[in-house]
């Protein structure tokens, strides 16, 4: 399997261009983007990439300390219910 490949234009994006100028081929780049899929197939998806955001030094992304990820307690006479979670995919019109 090839590494995946991201192409980004920095046309028009200012703050991404500055981040990158601080950047050399081999280094980590963390970013978050938002992006339509356009294709999928067994072997790829492709995507149109429709906004990207460079994460500062100081903004990465951190995994909270475990005492923090802690759900907190509960007040006296509440019960917790089962959890539930909703994932829906859609196709723009």
């Amino acid at each position: 399997m090839s590494p995946n490949k991201l192409v980004i234009s920095l046309e028009g994006n200012d703050e991404l261009k500055e981040y990158l100028t601080k950047k050399a081929p081999g280094d980590v780049c963390e970013f978050e983007v938002k992006a339509s899929m356009d294709e999928m197939t067994p072997e790829q998806a492709v995507f149109s990439v429709k906004d990207v955001e460079a994460y500062s030094e100081t903004e990465a992304p951190t995994e909270m300390p475990e005492a923090e990820a802690e759900a907190p307690e509960m007040p006296e006479g509440v019960e917790k219910g089962p959890a539930a979670v909703m994932i829906a995919f859609g196709k723009k019109k």
